[in-house]
C-alpha cells in the first residue's frame, strides 16, 4: 500500500504544479538571446545534484520536493503572472514505487486525463530513454487552461536506489526560449545514494 500511495503522492503533486502553471496565465517573450548562467543545486541528504538558471526561484519542501520558477509569482500562485516555466524534482526511495518507470509516466498520464480529457493531449507518448547513464522515461502532454496553452514534460529516472521526477511546465508560446533551458536541467541530473 506505501507503493501505491507514493505513486499517487506524485501524481497529485505533478497535476498540481500542471494547474499552477496553467492558472499563471501565459504569454512569454519567444527566444532566449543571451546566455543563461546556470548553478548547481545540491543535495547529498537526497542524493541528487542538478543545475538551473541563475536567478530562478526556489522552494524546497520537506519530503524530497524541489520547486525552481523563472519568476518567484509562480512559486506564490499568483494568478496575476503571465508566461514563465516552472520545474518540479521529487526524488525518494525506489522501492516506494511499483513497476516499471513507463508505467508510472502511465499511470500520471491516466491520472491528468481523468478529468481533463478534452484539456490534455499526448505530445510525445511515454517512451523509455536514458539521462546520464540511468534508466529513465518521458512523456510530453499539452493543455489548455484558462486560454492558456501549456507544455508539461515529465521524466523519471532510477539510480542508486532511488527514483528522480523531474517535470518542466511552460506556456505553448515560450517554448523557444524554455525548451533548452529545461533540456539542460534535466540532462544535469546526477544521482548518488542519499546522505540520510
Amino acid at each position: 500500500m506505501q507503493k501505491r500511495t507514493g505513486q499517487y503522492r506524485l501524481l497529485l503533486l505533478l497535476a498540481s504544479v500542471l494547474f499552477l502553471l496553467a492558472a499563471c496565465g501565459g504569454g512569454g517573450d519567444g527566444g532566449n538571446s543571451e546566455p543563461i548562467n546556470y548553478v548547481t543545486y545540491e543535495s547529498p541528504e537526497k542524493g541528487i545534484t542538478f543545475e538551473y538558471p541563475e536567478g530562478w526561484a526556489t522552494n524546497e519542501v520537506p519530503g524530497g520536493e524541489i520547486t525552481i520558477a523563472s519568476d518567484p509569482a509562480l512559486l506564490d500562485d499568483s494568478n496575476e503572472y503571465e508566461g514563465g516555466a516552472i520545474v518540479t524534482v521529487f526524488a525518494g526511495p525506489a522501492d516506494a514505487f511499483e513497476g516499471e518507470l513507463t508505467t508510472i509516466l502511465d499511470d500520471l498520464v491516466l491520472f491528468l486525463m481523468e478529468d481533463d480529457a478534452d484539456q490534455v493531449e499526448i505530445v510525445n507518448e511515454v517512451a523509455s530513454t536514458t539521462i546520464n547513464g540511468h534508466d529513465a522515461a518521458s512523456v510530453t502532454l499539452s493543455g489548455r487552461e484558462a486560454f492558456t496553452d501549456v507544455l508539461l514534460k515529465a521524466n523519471v529516472m532510477a539510480g542508486a536506489d532511488q527514483i528522480v521526477f523531474v517535470a518542466a511546465m511552460y506556456d505553448d508560446e515560450s517554448a523557444d526560449k524554455y525548451e533548452p533551458i529545461m533540456d539542460h536541467i534535466l540532462n544535469s541530473v546526477e544521482l548518488s545514494a542519499p546522505s540520510e
